[in-house]
C-alpha cells in the first residue's frame, strides 16, 4: 500500500473533490462509504493482507462514518463499526497473525454479554440498544485483537495514516461548503450545529480533532500524509480551525492534552523526536495563535466563552462540562442501585429519565459500563486497565511513547463522547502496534 509523495498528493486532491461532490449529492457518499467493505475486501484477500491492508481499510471506513451520518448514506447508523471488525478480522484470517496473547479481549467481550439479558426493550428497538451500545466496545475489541503486538514496518504505518486522514479532508470540505456565511450565523456558547454541517458538533469535532491528532504525529515521525509537508501543515491549519468553530470543545482539547502527555514522555525518556516536536511548535504556535485570534473575531468573541467557561454574556457558566458531570454521577448512582449485573444494555438513559427527569445518552463510556454492565463493567475497566500497565512497561522507548500518546488519546475520546463512532476503538487498537523499521524487522 506504500505509495510516493506524488501518489499521495494525487489522493488527496481526489479527496477534495470528491468532498465537492459529496456536497452536492448524498448518494456518491452512499456508494462512496461502501468502497472499503467491496473493493477492500477483495484487496484484503487477493493480496493476503500483504503491507497491512485490512489496517489501511478499515482506518479509511473509520474516516467516513461522520460525513456518511451527515448525508444519511449509509445502510444502517452503526455500518461503519460493522465495516472495521469486518475488515480487521478478515485481515486476521487471510495473515493467519491471530496471537494466543490477544485472547484476553475475547474474555472482554465475554464481559459484555450478561447484561443484555437485562434489556427490558422488545423486537426492533432491542436490536437497536444493543447494537447501538455494544458495536463500540466491540469494535475497541477486535482492534485489540488485530493490533496486539503487531510489527509493522514505518511504511505500512504512514500508508494507514493517510488512509485514516483522507475521508477527514472529504468532510471538511463539505463542511466548508455547508456551512452559510459566518455573518448570518448567531453564535453563541453552545455547540454549532450550522458550523457542524447541521450534524452533531461532537462528533464532528471528534473526528477533525483525530485529523489533527494523525498529522501531528505523522509529522513528527517524518511521514507524509498529503505528500509534501506544506501541504500537510495547510490541512492541519483548515481542521484545526473547522474543529474551533464546532464549539465541540472535546475533540480539540483530547488532542491537546494527548499531545500534553507525549512531550512529558518525550522529555521523561530522552528520546531525540523531541527535538523534532520542538521544530515543529516553532511553526505551529504562531498559527494557532492566528487562527484562535480570527475564531474570535468571526464568532464575536463567543469561542472565547465557551472555551473558558462562560455563557454568551461572559458569565461564569455553573456546568462546565455541559451536563456531561451530572450524567456520570446519574450512571454511578444506578451502578450502586444494580452493582451485580447493572440495569441492563441502553436502559442507563431511559431510566436516568424516570429517576431524575431527563433523557440523555452516556457520554462516557466508563460511566455507561458501570451503570449497564454493574460489576462486570468493573471487571471489565479493571482488566483494561490493567493490560494498558503492563503493555506499556514491556515496550522499547519509542513505542512507549507511542503507546502512551494513543491510549490517551482513546480515552479522553471515549470519556467525552462515549463510543458512538469506531474512531476510538480503532485508536486504542492501533496503540498496540509494534513500528519497525521498513527493511528489518528491528524496533525502530
Amino acid at each position: 500500500m506504500a505509495k510516493s509523495n506524488l501518489q499521495y498528493l494525487i489522493f488527496f486532491l481526489l479527496h477534495v473533490v470528491l468532498g465537492v461532490g459529496i456536497a452536492a449529492s448524498g448518494s456518491i457518499a452512499f456508494l462512496w462509504g461502501l468502497i472499503p467493505v467491496t473493493y477492500g475486501l477483495f484487496d484484503i484477500v487477493i493480496h493476503k493482507n500483504k503491507h497491512e491492508r485490512a489496517a489501511c481499510w478499515a482506518a479509511y471506513s473509520t474516516g467516513t462514518e461522520v460525513v456518511l451520518r451527515m448525508q444519511e448514506a449509509f445502510v444502517t447508523y452503526e455500518a461503519v463499526k460493522y465495516y472495521v471488525i469486518i475488515l480487521l478480522l478478515t485481515g486476521l484470517l487471510v495473515d493467519r497473525s491471530f496471537k494466543k496473547s490477544s485472547l484476553v479481549f475475547m474474555f472482554l467481550l465475554l464481559l459484555l454479554i450478561p447484561s443484555v439479558f437485562l434489556t427490558e426493550m422488545q423486537g426492533d428497538e432491542f436490536r437497536k440498544a444493543v447494537l447501538f451500545n455494544l458495536s463500540g466496545p466491540v469494535t475497541l475489541l477486535v482492534a485489540g485483537i488485530y493490533f496486539y503486538n503487531r510489527q509493522v514496518p514505518r511504511r505500512d504505518l504512514n500508508a494507514i495514516l493517510v488512509y485514516f486522514v483522507m475521508p477527514i479532508v472529504c468532510m471538511a470540505i463539505v463542511l466548508q461548503l455547508n456551512t452559510p456565511d459566518f455573518s448570518s450565523i448567531k453564535f453563541n456558547a453552545e455547540s454549532n450545529f450550522e458550523t457542524s454541517g447541521g450534524f452533531g458538533p461532537n462528533q464532528v469535532s471528534t473526528l477533525l480533532g483525530c485529523g489533527i491528532f494523525i498529522i501531528l504525529i505523522a509529522l513528527i515521525l517524518k511521514m507524509d500524509i498529503t505528500g509534501f509537508r506544506l501541504t500537510d501543515l495547510l490541512v492541519l491549519g483548515f481542521f484545526t480551525f473547522r474543529g474551533i468553530i464546532t464549539f465541540s470543545r472535546g475533540g480539540i482539547l483530547s488532542v491537546v492534552i494527548a499531545l500534553i502527555f507525549f512531550i512529558l514522555f518525550s522529555f521523561l525518556i530522552n528520546h531525540p523526536i523531541k527535538k523534532r516536536f520542538i521544530k515543529y511548535l516553532i511553526i505551529i504556535i504562531p498559527a494557532v495563535i492566528f487562527i484562535w485570534s480570527y475564531s474570535i473575531e468571526i464568532t464575536s468573541g463567543q469561542i472565547e466563552n465557551r472555551y473558558f467557561g462562560k455563557n454568551a454574556k461572559g458569565k461564569e457558566d455553573k456546568d462546565l462540562t455541559s451536563g456531561r458531570l451530572s450524567i456520570i454521577s446519574a450512571d454511578y448512582a444506578l451502578f450502586l442501585e444494580n452493582p451485580v449485573f447493572g440495569v441492563g444494555v441502553g436502559m442507563g438513559k431511559f431510566i436516568r429519565e424516570r429517576k431524575y427527569g431527563y433523557l440523555a445518552a452516556s457520554h462516557s463510556e466508563f460511566g455507561r459500563l458501570l451503570a449497564e454492565h454493574g460489576s462486570l463493567g468493573v471487571v471489565f475497566l479493571v482488566v483494561l486497565i490493567g493490560l494498558v500497565i503492563r503493555k506499556m512497561i514491556l515496550l522499547s522507548t519509542f513505542n512507549k511513547i507511542w503507546f502512551v500518546t494513543f491510549i490517551v488519546y482513546a480515552f479522553l475520546t471515549i470519556n467525552h463522547a462515549a463510543m458512538r463512532t469506531a474512531l476510538p476503538g480503532f485508536v486504542f487498537g492501533l496503540a498496540f502496534i509494534v513500528l519497525v523499521s521498513n527493511s528489518e524487522r528491528k524496533l525502530v
